[in-house]
This record gives structure tokens, sequence and C-alpha cells, in this order.
């Protein structure tokens, strides 16, 4: 069998060290993108979604007769803050494509979920990755994931979405974006929803700040109550309704990435009478810019 793409030693090399010429503005940390979001379920637990994608032109493809075939593991552990160990999952995906060129398309991902029920608490996330077909794993940096009483913390972790709607299972879904919980900067559109545990809240004022310049300050009302989870339906990771998930107050910002620029992206969030003032950080980030 013959190795169609550099060793994954190089690729990870590119991925996760510190090159020593100075990138682009406002490049992606990493080709390699995934994301933690956490949804309360209606038991008291959480359900934890690590959701993940890599471009198939950074995966190690072998030839195999007409077929080259690539193959990629994650490994999730979750630890408590005494580090003791409260749930691992191991998943491994396989992709086939028919010709070489399909190796190298940007567009082209592979791409899955991790999925846990946890309960509320502070934990470290560890996710380890590995192309199957090249050796050595690697661990990224241990994420915190603080899961409290939703009383408290009304503001859920805002999810960009494509904004077509599409049909899974009979069902009305909408394909996670899946990048890092970064906004796009393309030519498609872009909802950005955000879950309020208080289903009561008829509207939010929200501020976009966009490189220190503000290019959105006004009210969001449109808004739906629905329990969100996390699934697949064909090749996409979406969001959609999941019966064991609490409902929330999922506020929508329709085409969020409309006039925004390369950078940095301040979501500001606030309701007077709940006392919500809070700030998120995010990034608007263009993926397939060259290096």
């Amino acid at each position: 069998m013959k190795i169609f793409l550099f060793s994954f030693l190089f690729i990870s090399t590119s991925l996760f060290g510190q090159p020593e010429l100075k990138p682009p503005p406002f490049a992606p940390r990493l080709p390699f993108e995934s994301e933690i979001i956490a949804l309360s379920r209606t038991d008291g637990d959480f359900s934890v979604y690590f959701t993940y994608k890599i471009p198939y032109k950074l995966l190690v493809f072998e030839r195999e007769e007409e077929s080259y075939n690539a193959g990629f593991r994650v490994i999730v552990e979750i630890s408590d803050k005494d580090s003791k160990l409260v749930a691992r999952e191991i998943k491994d995906r396989k992709v086939t494509v028919n010709s070489f060129e399909a190796t190298s398309q940007p567009n082209l991902f592979l791409q899955d979920y991790l999925s846990f029920n946890i309960k509320p608490d502070d934990y470290n996330v560890v996710a380890i990755i590995s192309d199957m077909n090249s050796t050595g794993d690697i661990p990224l940096n241990p994420i915190e994931l603080k899961l409290g009483n939703n009383e408290k913390n009304l503001i859920l972790h805002p999810l960009v979405i494509n904004a077509q709607e599409i049909k899974c299972n009979d069902e009305s879904a909408f394909i996670l974006a899946n990048s890092s919980g970064n906004i796009p900067f393309s030519v498609e559109s872009f909802n950005l929803v955000i879950p309020i545990s208080d289903t009561l809240i008829g509207e939010i004022d929200v501020t976009l700040e966009n490189n220190d310049e503000i290019v959105f300050s006004g009210k969001i009302d449109e808004s739906y109550v629905l329990p969100i989870g996390i699934t697949n339906c064909e090749d996409n990771i979406v969001v959609t309704t999941m019966p064991e998930s609490r409902s929330l107050q999922n506020f929508i910002f329709k085409n969020v990435n409309q006039k925004l620029n390369e950078g940095d992206l301040v979501l500001t969030i606030k309701n007077e009478e709940k006392e919500i003032d809070e700030k998120i950080n995010l990034s608007v980030v263009c993926f397939n810019k060259p290096y």
C-alpha cells in the first residue's frame, strides 16, 4: 500500500506546533476543529457533546486497489475536580474515496461527535486524536467544563448553524457549523442560536462588536421554546429537537455573519428584568484561507 500525503508526524507538527514564521492575521489556530456543547436534560443531568471536524487533506490516505482509505480515532476523557475519571469514550471513523483528487479537497471533512450524560459539577475534558494510518497519539490541551445551576447561569453557549433548514428523519434540523464555536467568514448565511434556560424571557438586547467596532446593537425577540440536542444526519452534525433535553428559549440572530470581518467578535447579551449582562468572546474565521 502506498501512503498519499505526508506522514502524520509532519501533519501533527503543522496542527499543533508553533510555526517559526508569523501566521497571517486572523488565521484559525487549528485546522482541526473541535467544540464542547453542554445542554441540560429533564433528569437534571447534562448532555455533553464533543464535536470534531478535520479536512480530508490532513488525513493520511492509503490506496487499496481502486479506492483510497483513511481512518481517525478520537478518545475523550472527562475527569472531576479531584482528577477522578468520570467518563471515557472512544470512536473510530473511516472514510473511503474513489479518486486521489478527493483526498486533498479542502471542502471535504471527516466529522462526528462523542456524547456523555454527566451530573452538574466542574470537570476537565481531555481529547486524544490519532490518524489510523500513522503512529502516535496527540492529546489536546485540557478544557475546563463548568456545569452549574441553570438558575444562576441563564445563558448557554451560543450555537452557530447554517441558515438553511433541512429534514432529518422527517424532523426539522439545522446543520451545525462545527467550527470550534467560531463564525465562518463565508458567502453562506449562518444564524446564531442563543439558548437561555429561562423560557419566560421574551426578548434580549444584543450588541456585536467586531474588531472594536460595534456592528449591531438592538433587540432580538425571535425565539422558539424547544428541547434541542445534537445528532448525525447523513454526513452532517445537526441541531434538532431531543425529548430528553430540557426546553430552552432559543433566540435566533439571523444571518449573523453578514457584514462581519475576520477577527475578534464580542457578543454582549442583556436583559434588565432578569439582570442578565454577559459578554461572550467569539471569532470570525475564514477556514479555507491558505496558510
